[in-house]
């Protein structure tokens, strides 16, 4: 086809001015036909179409990069390059493969340069004759060789349904014009041959994909059949993912897509909000811009969602513009810099409603204003975003949003969110449920530790995590991690299910990962507790069998380029030479300079323990994590300190507080006063208090009561006494469980509300509550009551023994008197009439004891008069069965508390709290109960084989 004649160029752009400068929502005319309008809008959005000021200096920059790409005074532009010889057997040398399906792709993306330039206006390449043949000739080049409807696959499939294809309809619809019927129809059978359709496989991001490729495939065609197609394939992307297809054995791709907390999955157990999600929720924008008005609107009441996931899934997950990278999935291993939906969020305004686009548009502009990394927030743009964007920069009616304060579980994709002004802090889990990292088509090589409790805290330097940080951080020691130097492989899912967390008022959180780590034996329990301005790490039960070196990363840095950023530590300054190592002994809390203002760092240890410190400039390249990556050499400077809990640890545990953005003044000040308590830090649970907010959270991995709070389950739990309310919060992390029970020690007055999954069955002395948590998927559960603050009631558990015996002496040393339904205290002085009662008590797994009380039940069966009986607390080597006079243990502390024996029957107590509260680490204590008799009393008492009054520890906490 001839190229249009000047007069029809000059109608054709105005046609796209007025296209471009009606809303689309206003959009009811129909051009030459509904597809020509169709296809107008599209290229509008390629290309900006025309209705800008092409003086405006960062219009005139894009219009500049989009004509060098294309040809520019280097001769390294697409066409430049191009071999555009009569008897070419390929179009570019570099590639020339018919093996790497991704040189499809990219042929296809070269002819999109060259074709966007020619249809942009204000190019010097605009409406270039000559480049319009290399276009045309281009793609029937392609269709020739590569691309048709008769050629076999190779390589990766994407590249033949979705990547080539896609490109190929934007080339189709800018150069439409230019091209003849025939071209046309062969093109599009190349598309119908390798994309004829959306099948039930295809899921997420890429079901979208294809929805667009059928859009523009109907479009440039027209053909109504394949427009439906594109439209109707968006509804099964739009509904959340129901329980049914997120149990486990399911097929490939169904627990792919979005979920009622946020959480947004890709490939069956991958969290790629990031990612996939973007991609999914700009297809859906883009779909819906498109065909908005016309015959072929997406009409799906579910359509509301797209708007919601703004809010609910993307936002939390952006902090000042940039996405977090605990969501990224592999892309992380890719040289750009992943910033958010911004521009999708923008043209989903113009659609919202009123509050939401006032919210949309008030999102946007704090992302653009607050990503201090942007020298400018329109460079690498379409010129079509530039002006919707600065339509929204310029309008001063709309306010930036500012930072959130908000905390937010995605328990579905093992992912937490804790944001506050300032700051935002991540962690990236895996389970039973979610792969511990993806590495596919040679992408994040070395993703091994990123699932494992890798932290990722943000703050004003918005350069930690995307100047090259992950081709040269150290793999091994990321920050939050407890790593035992191993690799691991990708796509495991771990035999451990409590991973989760809790949320409580929206603000804050608890979080927990039971440990287990592929090519590893290494366990332990691993916990975050994040309040309002600090963040309580803890981990306990830390255990490995390998041989291998086991330490904990409490944070791993990037510094300035000199690496010399001031670490203080108990108020000395350490050496800011590079290479420097140093064990710090009994360190109480550190401080680190950041790489720009507002970006310090303060930490605290509780425990005082050795802090390893490191300062070191590493040197890696993106192709050693991702193979088609750059191969050219990149160093960075890290400080790191670290926890070590040597070879071979058995049952280790750690614990720090990380201050974000605390000056050192302020950091050696909350190490002398600190806002939080911890009240657990055992492999049964792990607990802590926030004095400020009023908030004490626990994780609990086994049934157990921590202060105030009992769990019947494996549950966390928080609660918050905020004046005369009382909020408890409980989630089930392992998701198998159908009910969590409940015991807190308050008394209740009445509820101010309550979720209905809660029910509560009892409100004083203590409040008792069960929450059902059938296909619950890890949701935190709330009820609020008014209560009394001024009543505590501590809770208590009542302990029979699991073991009970007395011994006689003399002549009866090596008699057993374990199986007994009496049992019998006596000082003789004859030998053969001694007697000493033992008795063995397990105790509640990672139980905080108050107070601990011995109760027997006897009398004084010889005369009226009172007997002492003393306690000692003894060795638990004995058993029942076999225990004698001769080979009982004795008496391994001083006397722990007496009790008269009259001869009046009754239970007679023993306070052995500290020596219990000692005896928590093995969770067994044992006591001998001696006689001081001077006539040699015989007392006999109840053993736990008697019909009642069994002897029994009440354990208060």
């Amino acid at each position: 086809m001839k190229r249009l004649k000047k007069s029809s160029c000059l109608l054709l752009l105005m046609c796209m001015i007025s296209a471009l400068l009606v809303p689309v929502s206003e959009r009811t005319a129909y051009a030459s036909d509904e597809y020509d309008l169709l296809r107008v809008k599209w290229t509008d959005y390629l290309t900006g179409g025309g209705g800008y000021n092409p003086a405006d200096l960062d219009i005139a920059a894009a219009i500049t990069a989009i004509t060098d790409k294309a040809s520019n005074a280097g001769g390294t532009g697409a066409w430049d390059t191009m071999d555009t010889s009569p008897g070419r057997t390929y179009l570019w040398s570099d590639l020339t493969s018919t093996t790497n399906s991704g040189h499809l792709t990219s042929n296809y993306s070269r002819l999109r340069d060259m074709a966007v330039a020619y249809s942009t206006v204000g190019s010097t390449l605009y409406q270039d004759t000559a480049l319009e043949s290399a276009i045309v000739g281009g793609l029937d080049w392609m269709y020739a060789n590569r691309y048709n409807e008769s050629t076999a696959k190779y390589g990766n499939n994407w590249h033949w349904d979705i990547g080539a294809p896609l490109v190929l309809g934007d080339v189709m619809a800018l150069m439409y014009d230019s091209l003849s019927a025939v071209q046309i129809a062969n093109y599009s059978a190349a598309v119908d041959h390798f994309t004829p359709g959306v099948g039930a496989v295809d899921t997420g991001a890429n079901r979208l994909d294809k929805a667009l490729i059928l859009m523009l495939r109907g479009i440039v065609g027209k053909d109504s059949g394949k427009l439906t197609q594109g439209r109707d394939a968006v509804s099964a992307a739009l509904p959340d993912v129901s329980y049914s297809k997120w149990q486990a054995n399911m097929a490939y791709g169904d627990r792919d897509g979005f979920y009622s907390d946020g959480s947004f999955i890709q490939h069956n157990y991958v969290p790629s909000t990031g990612s996939y999600g973007i991609g999914l929720l700009g297809g859906v924008t883009k779909l819906t811009m498109v065909l908005q008005g016309s015959t072929w609107t997406i009409t799906d009441p579910n359509l509301s969602h797209v708007y919601d996931w703004v809010t609910e899934v993307f936002d939390p997950h952006i902090y000042r513009g940039l996405v977090m990278h605990g969501v990224m999935g592999r892309s992380i291993a890719r040289s750009k810099i992943y910033r958010g939906p911004d521009m999708y969020v923008l043209r989903l305004s113009e659609s919202a409603s009123p509050t939401q686009a006032a919210l949309f548009k008030s999102m946007v502009k704090y992302w653009i204003e607050a990503d201090s990394t942007l020298a400018n927030p329109y460079e690498n743009r379409r010129i079509s975003d530039i002006a919707l964007l600065k339509s929204l920069t310029d309008d001063a009616s709309v306010s930036p949003r500012g930072d959130l304060t908000l905390h937010k579980q995605f328990s579905v994709m093992d992912r937490i969110v804790h944001l506050r002004p300032g700051f935002a802090f991540g962690v990236s889990m895996s389970s039973s449920r979610i792969y511990n990292y993806e590495s596919i088509n040679g992408e994040n090589l070395k993703g091994w530790y990123t699932g494992e409790g890798m932290t990722y805290l943000y703050n004003n330097d918005l350069n930690q995590y995307t100047d090259a940080f992950w081709p040269t951080v150290n793999a091994y020691r990321l920050p939050g991690t407890t790593s035992d130097g191993a690799t691991r492989g990708q796509g495991y899912a771990s035999t451990k299910s409590w991973v989760g967390g809790s949320v409580i008022d929206h603000e804050y959180g608890a979080a927990g990962m039971d440990l287990d780590p592929h090519n590893s034996s290494l366990s332990g329990k691993k916990s975050w507790f994040m309040f309002d301005d600090e963040i309580v790490a803890l981990g306990a039960g830390i255990t490995s069998t390998d041989n291998r070196n086991v330490e904990t990363i409490v944070d791993n840095r990037m510094l300035n380029a000199a690496g010399d950023n001031t670490l203080t530590v108990d108020g000395t300054v350490r050496s800011g030479l590079l290479n420097w190592s140093e064990s710090m002994s009994n360190a109480d809390w550190a401080h680190l300079a950041g790489n720009a203002a507002d970006s310090d760092i303060g930490y605290y240890f509780p425990q005082s323990p050795t802090v390893h410190g490191l300062r070191e400039a590493r040197t890696g390249s993106w192709q050693q994590i991702h193979s088609s990556g750059d191969p050219a050499p990149l160093t960075r400077n890290y400080l790191s300190m670290a926890l070590n809990h040597g070879t071979n640890p058995a049952d280790a545990s750690y614990s720090y507080v990380l201050l974000p953005n605390k000056s050192a003044a302020a950091t050696s000040g909350y190490s002398a006063n600190p806002d939080i308590t911890i009240m657990a830090n055992n492999a049964h649970v792990q607990a802590v208090h926030e004095k400020n907010t009023g908030v004490t959270a626990a994780n609990f991995w086994s049934p157990g009561t921590v202060g105030p709070i009992r769990s019947s389950n494996p549950a966390s739990v928080m609660i918050r006494e905020n004046g005369n309310e009382l909020t408890i919060a409980v989630s089930d992390p392992t998701m198998l469980q159908n009910e969590v029970a409940v015991e807190l020690g308050r008394a209740g007055l009445c509820i101010e509300s309550y979720d209905p999954e809660v029910s509560i069955k009892q409100f004083t002395p203590t409040i008792k509550l069960a929450v059902d948590t059938t296909q619950s998927w890890g949701k935190t559960y709330t009820v609020k009551f008014k209560y009394n603050p001024e009543v505590e009631v501590p809770l208590t558990e009542t302990l029979l023994p699991v073991a009970d015996a007395y011994v006689r002496g003399g002549v009866h040393g090596n008699n057993n008197y374990g199986s007994s339904s009496f049992t019998v205290i006596q000082d003789a002085v004859n030998p053969d009439f001694s007697r000493k009662t033992y008795m063995k008590f397990n105790l509640p797994d990672g139980a905080v004891i108050r107070s601990a009380k011995l109760r027997i039940h006897g009398r004084n069966a010889t005369d009226t008069l009172p007997v002492t009986v003393k306690a000692y607390g003894t060795a638990d080597n004995w058993t029942e069965n076999g225990i004698t006079w001769n080979n009982a243990p004795s008496a391994a502390t001083a006397m722990l508390s007496s009790s008269g024996v009259d001869n009046i029957p009754a239970y007679h107590e023993f306070d052995v709290t500290e020596f219990v509260q000692g005896e928590t680490a093995d969770g067994i204590v044992s006591f001998v109960l001696l006689s001081d008799g001077d006539e040699g009393e015989y007392l006999d008492f109840s053993t736990r084989e008697s019909a009642d009054h069994k002897p029994e520890l009440v354990i208060a906490y």
